[in-house]
């Protein structure tokens, strides 16, 4: 998956690639629904499946990267 693409999840809903990261050697996702915005998932692919990640410390872990990026982004586009 890339950024920006649209995907259909097994929710039946569409969801906008909006982030992606690698960690612990994993690439990770963060997609928002594109219906509803708060509707979010973070998740990795596992062949052809979004797998989503429930395990609380690593979804602590996964906001506070995906945070992060979003600040550096906003940091560069004051910069231009």
């Amino acid at each position: 998956m890339n950024l920006k693409d649209v995907v259909s999840l097994s929710d039946k809903c569409k969801y906008v690639v909006v982030a992606r990261t690698v960690y612990e050697g994993k690439t990770y996702y963060y997609l928002i629904d594109l219906e509803k915005d708060d509707n979010v998932k973070f998740g990795y692919q596992d062949n052809d499946e979004f797998v989503e990640v429930t395990n609380p410390d690593l979804l602590k872990k996964l906001i506070s990267i995906f945070g992060e990026q979003a600040i550096g982004i906003l940091k560069s586009l004051k910069e231009e």
